[in-house]
C-alpha cells in the first residue's frame, strides 16, 4: 500500500483542484439558470478548455514523434484516451504523484494545464461579470444590501454587517448557494496563485520561507491588477452608465398631448 511522502500537500491540491473546477461548473450553471446565458455557456466553455488543449496536444505529440500510423509503445499509443475524462484523470494522478515519482511530472503538467488554461480564464471572465453587475440572485441581494449601508451608514448609523445579519436571518440554506459565485472566484485566484508559484519554483529544490513571503505578494499583484483593470473597463462603464441614463429619462416631443400631466389634471 503506497504512503505519499507529504499526504498534506497532496490533499490541500487535491481539494483545491476538485473544488475549483465544482464551483465553476456550479457557477456557470447558475448564470444560466439565472438568464445570463452568454455568460454562463462562458464559463462552462472554460471548464472544457483544457481538455480540448491537451487532447491536441497529445496528438501532435504522437504525430510529430511517433509517426501518426507508427508502433511504438511509448510515443504512439492511445495515452490521449484520458485525457477525454480530463478532471478525473488529473485528480489520479495528482494522489498518485504523491506514491510513485515517475508520475509527478505527468501530475505537474496537468496541473499546469489547470492553471492556466481553466483558472486563469475564469479568474478574468468571473472577475468581469462581477464587476460588470450580472450576478445571481444571492449575490445581487447581497451587494444592494452593502451599497444602501455603505450610502445610509453615515446618516443611519447602518453598518455594513447589521445589513448584512438582517439580510441572512431568515433565508433559507439554499439561498446561500447563490454565493457560489464568489467562491468560483476565490478558488481561480488561489489556483493560479499555486500553479504560478510551482511553475516558477519548479527548478528548485528548496522552499524556504522568506522566498515564499516575497513569492505570493508579488504574484498577487501580478495577476490581480489586470483583472481588475478589465473587469474596470472605462468603456464598459460608460457604456453602462448611457444605457441607464437612457432608460430613466424620457424623451418628449414638442407635442403638449405627449408632455406628462400634472397632478392636478
Amino acid at each position: 500500500m503506497c504512503q505519499s511522502r507529504h499526504p498534506l500537500a497532496t490533499t490541500l491540491l487535491l481539494l483545491l483542484f476538485v473544488l475549483d473546477t465544482a464551483t465553476d461548473i456550479a457557477t456557470g450553471l447558475e448564470l444560466v439558470l439565472n438568464d445570463h446565458f452568454y455568460y454562463g455557456y462562458a464559463v462552462l466553455a472554460c471548464c472544457l478548455l483544457p481538455i480540448a488543449v491537451a487532447i491536441i496536444a497529445e496528438l501532435f505529440r504522437v504525430v510529430i514523434y511517433g509517426g501518426c500510423c507508427g508502433g511504438g509503445s511509448e510515443t504512439t499509443t492511445s495515452r490521449w484516451i484520458p485525457l477525454m475524462f480530463y478532471h478525473f484523470y488529473t485528480a489520479f494522478m495528482i494522489v498518485a504523484s504523491g506514491c510513485f515519482r515517475r508520475w509527478r511530472r505527468e501530475a505537474a503538467y496537468l496541473r499546469c494545464l489547470h492553471g492556466f488554461l481553466q483558472s486563469a480564464p475564469q479568474l478574468i471572465l468571473q472577475s468581469v461579470i462581477v464587476l460588470k453587475g450580472v450576478h445571481i440572485h444571492s449575490l445581487h441581494q447581497t451587494v444592494e444590501a452593502v451599497q444602501k449601508a455603505l450610502q445610509s451608514g453615515e446618516t443611519d448609523g447602518v453598518t455594513v454587517l447589521d445589513s448584512l445579519s438582517y439580510l441572512t436571518q431568515d433565508k433559507p440554506l439554499r439561498w446561500f448557494w447563490g454565493l457560489i459565485q464568489v467562491m468560483s472566484l476565490f478558488l481561480s485566484f488561489l489556483s493560479v496563485l499555486q500553479t504560478l508559484i510551482q511553475f516558477n519554483e519548479w527548478s528548485k529544490r528548496r522552499h524556504t520561507l522568506h522566498r515564499m513571503v516575497l513569492v505570493v505578494p508579488f504574484f498577487c499583484r501580478d495577476h490581480f491588477v489586470p483583472c481588475l483593470g478589465i473587469g474596470l473597463n472605462p468603456r464598459l462603464c460608460r457604456r453602462k452608465i448611457r444605457s441607464a441614463s437612457r432608460l430613466r429619462t424620457p424623451s418628449y416631443t414638442s407635442n403638449s398631448s405627449q408632455q406628462p400631466r400634472s397632478g392636478h389634471g
